[in-house]
């Protein structure tokens, strides 16, 4: 999947036509939407030499992510990509992050901030999970019987080659 491309400036302004919004995620979905993200300052690049770039965000029911430094692909273009943490995907709802930058322990400046929908997932302990969960017990029996029937051939296969020479 190709780097989902997101321009965060870190003049907030009220005056902005759209939010920045990403396409939605399912709940639980893990590590699977990586951002190239370019930091602004009015439109220019953010000079991001000697420092550090923090992804500080919250879930669908605003309970804190992890706030995790993120990698910075070039200082003075002031970009940086990184993957969404799984913890983001752990609530329904609209979650929201944005961008912390430090020089050292000295905060500088923080982004504008960005979202995303989390849409519910199935849910496994349902009624008809009841169907769905015995197929896979079938599938887990199958592929278990044909790792031990390829054991078993490996082993036939050994001694018949011991027994030819």
């Amino acid at each position: 999947m190709a780097d989902t491309q997101l321009v965060f400036d870190v003049r907030k302004r009220d005056t902005h036509f759209r939010e920045l919004r990403i396409d939605a995620l399912r709940q639980g979905e893990k590590g699977n939407r990586t951002l190239a993200v370019s930091i602004v300052d009015a439109g220019s690049p953010y000079d991001l030499t000697g420092k550090t770039v923090r992804f500080v965000a919250n879930t669908g029911a605003g309970q804190l992510v992890e706030p995790t430094e993120v990698e910075i692909v070039s200082e003075e273009a002031g970009t940086v990509r990184h993957t969404l943490p799984d913890a983001l995907t752990a609530d329904t709802g609209v979650a929201h992050w944005y961008y912390e930058i430090y020089q050292g322990e000295t905060f500088l400046d923080t982004t504008e901030t960005c979202s995303v929908r989390v849409l519910a997932a199935a849910d496994l302990g349902g009624k008809q999970a009841e169907v769905y969960i015995p197929a896979l017990d079938r599938a887990i029996k199958a592929e278990a019987e044909r790792a031990e029937a390829e054991t078993a051939r490996d082993a036939a296969e050994k001694d018949r080659a011991a027994a030819e020479t």
